[in-house]
């Protein structure tokens, strides 16, 4: 009979956490797209897929399913080998724009409304506070 030869385990066992450098910075969108997935909080990192905040038990067409109801919650395309931050950051932006998009409407509508002579909050370059005269 053969004798097995066991490998010594080296003394200290080495983990390393996944790096969350995009995750943090993205956080109330990350927790959005997981929420959306169905979960409260969660431990998300810079690896984490879209696929693994989904049921293992679930089909392939109910992930599908439940992917195509967080895209449509959320406003975004997410797909099910996306990293969750990428969701997010797709969010952000799009939100960013949409920002941007009634920042124009306000200014249209000031300028429709007739408040031509109102300089706004900044005052122009160059201007000056008149001093009261004494008298």
């Amino acid at each position: 009979m053969k004798k097995l030869k066991l490998r010594k385990l080296p003394k200290f066992i080495r983990f390393e956490i996944a790096d969350d450098t995009n995750a943090m910075a993205l956080r109330p969108y990350v927790m959005r797209v997981v929420k959306a997935l169905g979960h409260g909080e969660a431990m998300v990192t810079d690896e984490s897929m879209v696929l693994d905040f989904l049921d293992v038990f679930m089909s392939k067409a109910g992930k599908v399913e439940a992917v195509y109801e967080a895209s449509k919650k959320l406003g975004v395309d997410i797909d099910l080998h996306d990293r969750v931050w990428e969701a997010a950051d797709r969010l952000k932006k799009k939100e960013a724009k949409i920002d941007k998009a009634d920042a124009h409407v306000a200014q249209l509508e000031e300028h429709v409304l007739g408040k031509d002579d109102v300089g706004g909050s900044k005052p122009p370059v160059g201007s000056r506070r008149k001093r009261k005269e004494k008298r």
